[in-house]
């Protein structure tokens, strides 16, 4: 029997989750680190966390900054990953394995940027550079070294097809990376995983397209090169007609294709910092809430850990510019209030 398809493995796998979804942080917790007025007192109350503690270990909270936080915050979700990782076998290893991929995505694009910039100062994620493999990209000091590391990967494909100079287009070269990583995970496994992965895509093509063709007033030719591209599923060029309809008519069949219940009344609303998130968490925590053990509960539990770190490292930037904290609250994801 293959144990992907097994109850127990499911029941398993929600389990572990349930377990430890127990720690994730509450209301009360974002308000009273909302209102604290230093990143040592921030340090010192998730210190004493249980989901946090083991990182600030032997750590002089003395010392701590916003990098050094955030570092310790990537850290956290990425062992989180990689418990979830050994606990698992099967497709769903595999799955996990593929969903922390990102990781990998966003440490390359960290790397070309210290090669862009001739910089040796790279002290975000460092956590990962116990691995010899990313230690090599590390240590790259040009963007051929780089790709060269990246043999026989997705990643170094992409990269050999760029035309890197003296103008690079970070956010290109991101969708182009990103487009291989949800591509990779889309393509390699089965049919429920497709749907969680495909309707991922069309919120993050949503949202990029809005922000592009209202903040930044690009031209539908000009957006198509920032969209992400699941081959023969994701209608990049219906999203693009729909997009030069009128504003009314396009807000219409956005709304309708993304299913929102309570419909915004206008493209600022729709377009706001967290609206989309606050959409997608809702629907994941939905998920996650179900009692019936599935496939789906590991993604979204891991969804879920992923906006508690995103919320924190908004927290942290707003302690380090003293912003109050309503503003700072306005910005957390998935709070009622």
């Amino acid at each position: 029997m293959n144990i992907m398809n097994s109850p127990f493995q499911y029941s398993s796998i929600y389990a572990k989750c349930r377990a430890m979804s127990a720690s994730f942080l509450k209301e009360n917790d974002y308000i009273y680190l909302s209102k604290l007025t230093d990143l040592k007192d921030v340090a010192n109350y998730l210190s004493e966390h249980d989901s946090y503690s083991k990182e600030f270990k032997n750590i002089d909270l003395s010392k701590v900054n916003r990098n050094f936080l955030e570092q310790i915050l990537n850290k956290n979700i990425y062992d989180t990953y990689t418990k979830l990782y050994i606990f698992t076998t099967g497709d769903l290893q595999k799955f996990i394995g593929a969903m922390k991929d990102k990781y990998e995505v966003d440490f390359i694009l960290k790397c070309i940027l210290k090669i862009h910039k001739k910089s040796n100062d790279f002290t975000e994620t460092h956590f990962l550079i116990n691995n010899p493999r990313y230690e090599n990209l590390y240590k790259s000091s040009s963007y051929q070294e780089l790709i060269d590391h990246l043999d026989n990967t997705v990643y170094g494909k992409v990269l050999k097809n760029i035309a890197f100079d003296e103008e690079i287009d970070i956010v290109h070269m991101e969708t182009l990376l990103y487009n291989a990583y949800y591509n990779k995970l889309y393509y390699s496994y089965n049919q429920d995983d497709k749907k969680i992965i495909a309707a991922k895509v069309l919120i993050e093509n949503v949202q990029r397209l809005l922000r592009f063709k209202y903040n930044f007033k690009l031209e539908t030719n000009q957006i198509y090169p920032y969209l992400i591209n699941l081959k023969k599923f994701d209608k990049i060029d219906k999203l693009l007609e729909v997009s030069n309809l009128p504003e009314d008519k396009f807000f219409e069949i956005i709304a309708k294709r993304l299913k929102i219940p309570n419909t915004p009344e206008n493209i600022s609303e729709l377009i706001s910092a967290n609206y989309f998130d606050n959409l997608i968490y809702k629907r994941i925590k939905k998920i996650f809430l179900d009692p019936v053990p599935s496939f789906e509960k590991p993604f979204a539990f891991l969804s879920l850990k992923e906006y508690e770190v995103k919320n924190l490292i908004h927290i942290i930037e707003g302690v380090r510019y003293n912003i109050s904290p309503d503003v700072i609250l306005k910005y957390i994801v998935g709070l009622e209030g």
